[in-house]
């Protein structure tokens, strides 16, 4: 069965926590991630929802939640813990090992994550930006179907980010390698032809993103972005 085109909607609230002026690694994005480093003994708190939807046939929404709390320890070196959630509704769509039946539940934690980042060039006083970010994950809940399943992933990349008009306008871009293991669970009843595989898999990836922010407003901005 067809998976069909799936919508993405993400709002992404952040709060920069420090003494001064500084601005440094503020949320300019969503998903994509920036260069500038987070200032030592800063705090940097942001929330994102993103609702997923529009499957060509059936009925499918889910929301998702990343809670991320990141502390620099030095001006070049910061740490990060995330949370996630995640909330499902789905029904009339049955898709080999992707979507075993209906699911319906509110909003559940469903995974962890940590992460370290290296600025090597700031853009806010180079002509690019460069950084390096890893992070580490758990999952306990697929985030497509909702059923259980464990998921580890191991992910680093590089981060390049560029400035004009005096930050009005930003863009970036990463790229790097991520490595995921992935163990379904055992679902009872479903179709002797269904394929729902439990024995391991696991998967390495090239991944790439980009993102262009522009400010159009004091603290206000829009932007897109494109992954790959």
């Amino acid at each position: 069965m067809n998976k069909g085109l799936e919508v993405y909607g993400t709002l992404l609230i952040s709060a920069l926590l420090l003494s001064g002026e500084s601005v440094a690694d503020e949320g300019l994005f969503g998903y994509v991630k920036g260069a500038e480093p987070l200032p030592k003994g800063a705090w940097d708190l942001e929330q994102w929802f993103t609702w997923r939807g529009g499957k060509e046939q059936g009925s499918y929404n889910a929301l998702d939640t990343k809670t991320e709390v990141e502390y620099g320890f030095t001006d070049r070196f910061s740490g990060s813990v995330a949370f996630f959630g995640l909330g499902v509704n789905t029904s009339g769509l049955m898709i080999d090992a992707y979507l075993p039946g209906a699911k319906d539940y509110p909003w559940r934690p469903a995974g962890v994550e940590a992460a370290v980042k290296y600025n090597y060039l700031t853009p806010a006083l180079n002509d690019i930006g460069l950084a390096q970010y890893t992070s580490i994950s758990y999952f306990w809940y697929d985030v497509n179907s909702g059923f259980r399943k464990n998921v580890y992933s191991f992910e680093t990349f590089l981060i390049a980010q560029k400035y004009f008009y005096d930050g009005q306008l930003v863009l970036a871009a990463n790229l790097g390698i991520e490595a995921d293991s992935a163990t379904r669970q055992p679902i009872e009843g479903l179709p002797e032809d269904f394929e729902w595989p439990l024995t391991p898999e696991m998967e390495i990836a090239i991944t790439a993103s980009a993102g262009i922010t522009y400010r159009f407003a004091p603290n206000w901005f829009i932007g897109a972005e494109i992954f790959y």
